[in-house]
């Protein structure tokens, strides 16, 4: 038999399961009929030559198992059994059936998400180049109760001055959500991280469009000069809210009451870990 022709008798052995098994019952049913008046007819009572008819066929129950395993898929014939027996448990217990059900939801979603952070944070590689080269410097106060106390600027600033181990030192604040407003439009909340203009030197990123921040704009009094204060717009949130315009620089946003001008746009796929997609730098 040609193994389309194979397969297919398989499945359709499988559907037709009940059918089937009906009719090798009646066909063995028969045969011990005809052994056991063959037996008769030799003298035997119809009791011994019932006896005899199943010695001489052997284990009926063996001999229906292998006529399955021959006709269907065994794997296939017993998945479908288990299902059938699972649905009759199921409905026999409905209430507590429901509460597993719910119980296995819950616990997969947690189970996905958790593994969403582990794969994000530690098992997927960061997608800025020489990633193997980054390290992160953290200050934690354990007798005090504090695992991460943040890193000022004047540690900043001596580390810069004196670490030799490190090529090159920048700094950014954690993500916070702040109010996004354009002038006559609504108001959408965004992710926002502030950065020294070192970072994207660390992180060897080149702008998708505008600049980056320089030195000059972290200068002391800058911001004193200028009242726009610069920001950076994630790709994301430029093809989300501004729909990709080249235009967008220049532009003036308001961030929790503040202006803020946009000078660059970052390149795509350009993200801190756990960081939002649709964010903004400052």
């Amino acid at each position: 038999m040609s193994t389309p022709r194979f397969f297919l008798s398989r499945v359709w052995g499988v559907i037709r399961a009940r059918q089937l098994d009906r009719d090798l019952q009646q066909q063995i049913a028969g045969h011990l009929d005809e052994a056991a008046d063959e037996y008769v007819r030799q003298g035997l009572s119809p009791e011994d030559a019932r006896r005899a008819a199943l010695r001489s066929f052997g284990d009926v129950g063996r001999t229906q198992e292998s006529w399955r395993e021959a006709r269907s898929f065994l794997s296939l014939d017993h998945l479908q059994r288990d299902v059938r027996h699972a649905i009759r448990g199921l409905r026999r217990s409905a209430g507590f059936s429901c509460v597993v059900l719910i119980v296995l939801a819950i616990g997969t979603g947690a189970l996905t998400s958790v593994f969403a952070l582990l794969n994000s944070v530690v098992l997927q590689p960061l997608s800025f180049a020489e990633s193997d080269r980054l390290v992160v410097i953290r200050h934690s106060a354990p007798g005090l109760g504090l695992e991460d106390t943040g890193l000022s600027s004047g540690l900043y600033l001596h580390y810069s001055e004196h670490v030799q181990s490190l090529e090159s030192l920048a700094v950014y604040k954690e993500r916070v959500v702040l109010n996004l407003r354009l002038p006559d439009e609504g108001t959408q909340r965004v992710l926002v991280t502030y950065a020294s203009a070192a970072l994207f030197k660390v992180l060897q990123t080149q702008p998708a469009l505008g600049r980056l921040f320089t030195e000059e704009d972290g200068r002391p009094g800058f911001m004193k000069m200028k009242w726009r204060i610069p920001v950076l717009l994630s790709h994301a949130l430029w093809i989300s809210r501004f729909g990709g315009d080249s235009n967008v620089i220049g532009r003036i946003l308001i961030v929790n009451d503040s202006p803020r001008e946009v000078v660059g746009v970052l390149p795509e796929g350009f993200a801190f870990p756990r960081a939002d997609a649709r964010s903004i730098l400052t």
